[in-house]
C-alpha cells in the first residue's frame, strides 16, 4: 500500500509535467501555422508586385516581338536593333526561369 501511494505521488507530477509540455507544444504549433496580420500584408504586397512585374514582362515581350520593331534594321538604326535583340534574349532567359 505504501509503495502504491509513493508510485501515485510520483506519477501524478510526471503526468502533469508531460501534459503541460504537450499543451505548450500544441499552442506553439498553432501559433507558427497562423499568419500574422503583417505577414498577410507582406504576402499580398508581394503577390501584387509579382502581378505587376508579369504585366511589364508581357509588354516587353510584345514590344520585342512586334514585326515593326524587328524591321528597324531597314531604317538603318542597327544600334537600336541590337538593344531589341538583347532585350529579347533577356526576356527569353527570364521566361525559361519561370
Amino acid at each position: 500500500m505504501v509503495i502504491q501511494i509513493i508510485m501515485l505521488g510520483i506519477t501524478i507530477p510526471i503526468v502533469a509535467i508531460l501534459t503541460d509540455a504537450f499543451l505548450k507544444y500544441q499552442k506553439y504549433k498553432l501559433q507558427q501555422s497562423e499568419l500574422k496580420a503583417e505577414d498577410k500584408a507582406l504576402v499580398e504586397r508581394l503577390l501584387k508586385e509579382n502581378g505587376e512585374l508579369r504585366k511589364r514582362m508581357e509588354n516587353l515581350e510584345m514590344i520585342a516581338s512586334d514585326p515593326d520593331m524587328i524591321k528597324i534594321d531597314g531604317i538603318g538604326n542597327k544600334e537600336m536593333q541590337k538593344q531589341i535583340e538583347a532585350l529579347s534574349a533577356e526576356i527569353k532567359k527570364l521566361k525559361n526561369k519561370n
